[in-house]
């Protein structure tokens, strides 16, 4: 005898829970949240900001405000009795974080810009670490992504070309993050105004987000026996596009060897270069 599909009352037959895992997921990015504020108030009552403290600034303000919301969602879906509604939700929360976590390495890199050939090895560690931190976001989206699709086939009406977009949007990811890597080293200057657009970027994803999960929150259960198709095709769109942009972004926005104040000052014994010393 043939298995019941699961039902979108429960997501206890399904191979992962979201709504187990999302409590946890609601502390861990709380917990974050709450230690990037701890930073910020330190790096404002900084006497000696500089240019590279007030793009640390955005970015880890960016950060923050992406993952203190994610954590309210996330504790949204702690408590969600319908399982198609809780998964959805799950798509939109979970790109949420991997974004807030990108953006503290970014705003780490702009910490440890490299004054001198010194400090250099750890502003190329935290790089690294940034763009590790892109690749493993894209790659989880995707298999959530597929797993979601699975999953919600039995009990919606989904469209048979999502699945294919999914691969094209991880694909055009790792190629977008071969792309910026190659960038930086052929050591081109960025531009200037590229840590606002991450910032900004961040922020109206977040927006959008929220707005999202409160409008497929919006229908009763009837809504939700049969999970409406549109409601598949945003949880998997709005991730996969917006989020890879936002780490290109990111990625984009990471401190380099080239930006203003990246080389040390000359101090008050210091000759400046190019000056002539006075003779004896």
């Amino acid at each position: 005898m043939a298995e019941p599909p699961p039902s979108p009352q429960t997501c206890g037959d399904l191979g992962w829970n979201p709504v187990e895992s999302a409590a946890s997921h609601s502390q861990l990015a709380g917990v974050v949240a709450s230690l990037l504020f701890a930073g910020m108030i330190v790096l404002l009552t900084d006497r000696g900001r500089t240019v590279r403290h007030t793009n640390a600034l955005v970015l880890l303000t960016a950060s923050f405000f992406i993952l203190a919301l994610d954590s309210f969602l996330f504790s949204i879906i702690a408590g969600e009795q319908i399982c198609g509604r809780a998964w959805t939700s799950t798509m939109i929360a979970g790109g949420m974080l991997g974004v807030g976590a990108l953006g503290i390495f970014g705003g780490l890199s702009w910490l440890m810009n490299p004054y001198g050939a010194e400090e250099r090895h750890g502003s190329r560690l935290v790089t690294a670490i940034a763009f590790v931190v892109g690749a493993v976001v894209i790659i989880h989206l995707w298999v959530t992504t597929i797993d979601y699709l699975k999953d919600m086939g039995p009990v919606a009406d989904v469209p048979g070309w999502l699945s294919p977009a999914a691969d094209a949007h991880a694909a055009f990811g790792f190629a977008g993050i071969l792309a910026l890597a190659a960038l930086r080293w052929r050591r081109r200057r960025p531009p200037r105004h590229r840590v606002l657009w991450a910032g900004y970027l961040t922020v109206g994803y977040a927006s959008v987000c929220a707005v999202t999960s409160g409008v497929l929150l919006g229908p009763g259960v009837p809504a939700w026996t049969d999970v409406p198709a549109w409601a598949v095709i945003v949880a998997v769109l709005l991730p996969l596009s917006i989020v890879t942009v936002t780490i290109g972004t990111h990625l984009f926005a990471l401190a380099h060897s080239l930006d203003p104040g990246a080389r040390k000052p000359p101090g008050p014994g210091r000759p400046r270069l190019g000056a002539s010393r006075p003779r004896p």
